[in-house]
């Protein structure tokens, strides 16, 4: 991340805690419980890290294992090391005394109880205050530079999908067929994949979110292939429906409907539109269609920093959606114990509708190789 990108994202948070009355605020990242929020405001993609932001002091705190990764990724925090042998905590908390913080925002999202209740302990001078979704209201728009970070990873997830459904299925495992698409996205430059790839097959297709077994794939098997890569930390996530050999006239004309449900929900995501009114327009069709029973999940839901965040398109949700908000768009039919359907792709909303960034991926039942 440029120094130019972090200043800017820091004072967009500095002028929420004006805003709030709040002297500071913590942002805090451990393996215990994440916060994708460290990343976004400093660039720092290590496991263990907290940043504190005043209104004019910017400091990170990490310890040993992450000093050189801090000098080679953060350009617009001051490194505060820890020391060994001392605590996280311990050490925030005299930090805090030591920067004369009297008023601290914290996200009730990404903080343990416990973490809350050592920080409320020791430090009876200063007011907690929660501060909800300071950072995530800041990250559900996204600016040029990540969508472009979401298309290189929707780029290396689609090259390495269309290299894998040239192989011939005869005698393989999804777990097999899983392995490979994963290690190929990684060869392509993907970070790590954007979730545990979803590779289902025959029966198990209906699985909405399966994980990938032993089964082996036999002719007629309707496969779905949910997958996505991390790129520079922004995630893809796509998913495609596969036929082994040919596919019936039925399989045919579920995928339609599909395929339909998502290019109408796409053209209806437009600043402004409400989250359940979108899922609504793919949820109609599929119903009209006489399979309403078998959508069993909502529509969509934004990508960035995380695999599922903000906004969500499902029937409760009310978000207004806004310009450059990202979201998937994945309407599916399943029937339990036959088979599923789905087509997910990710978009932009954008005046015109849905922009597709997947859009190298060919929205069709491709058919699988078994001889």
């Amino acid at each position: 991340m440029s120094k130019k990108v972090s200043l800017e994202r820091l004072e967009r948070v500095r002028a929420r805690l004006v805003r709030q009355g709040l002297d500071a605020m913590l942002v805090a990242h451990g393996e215990t419980i994440g916060d994708p929020n460290v990343r976004y405001l400093s660039g720092f993609s290590g496991s263990s890290g907290m940043l504190l932001i005043g209104r004019t002091d910017a400091i990170i705190i990490t310890d040993g294992r992450y000093f050189e990764q801090v000098e080679e990724e953060v350009t617009a925090f001051a490194l505060e090391k820890l020391p060994v042998g001392v605590t996280y905590n311990g050490f925030l908390c005299d930090t805090i005394t030591k920067m004369g913080i009297r008023t601290l925002g914290f996200d009730p999202n990404h903080m343990l109880y416990s973490t809350h209740q050592q920080l409320a302990n020791e430090l009876s001078g200063v007011e907690l205050r929660p501060s909800y979704n300071i950072v995530e209201d800041l990250r559900i728009v996204k600016s040029e530079e990540e969508i472009d970070l979401i298309r290189k990873a929707c780029k290396i997830a689609i090259e390495a999908f269309l290299k894998l459904i040239q192989v011939n299925v005869k005698g393989r495992t999804e777990r097999e067929l899983a392995a490979d698409l994963e290690h190929e996205m990684r060869r392509l430059g993907a970070e790590k994949t954007s979730f545990e790839t979803i590779l289902c097959a025959g029966p198990r297709s209906s699985i909405i979110h399966g994980k990938p077994s032993d089964n082996q794939f036999k002719p007629g098997d309707l496969v779905i292939v949910d997958f996505g890569a991390v790129y520079e930390g922004y995630c893809s996530d796509l998913t495609r429906t596969c036929v082994v050999g040919e596919a019936t006239t039925e399989q045919q004309e579920l995928f339609s409907i599909v395929k339909r449900a998502q290019h109408a929900a796409a053209k209806a995501a437009v600043p402004g539109a409400i989250g359940k009114d979108v899922d609504a327009v793919a949820r109609d069709l599929i119903t009209e269609a006489g399979y309403g029973d078998k959508f069993g999940h909502g529509l969509g839901h934004g990508i960035g920093l995380l695999v599922h965040e903000s906004p969500q398109l499902g029937p409760i949700s009310e978000i207004k959606l806004r310009a450059n908000m990202l979201t998937t768009v994945e309407p599916g039919i399943y029937f339990p114990g036959k088979w599923g359907l789905r087509l997910e792709d990710d978009f932009i909303v954008t005046d015109g509708g849905g922009v597709r960034l997947s859009d190298g991926l060919p929205q069709e039942l491709f058919v699988l190789k078994y001889d």
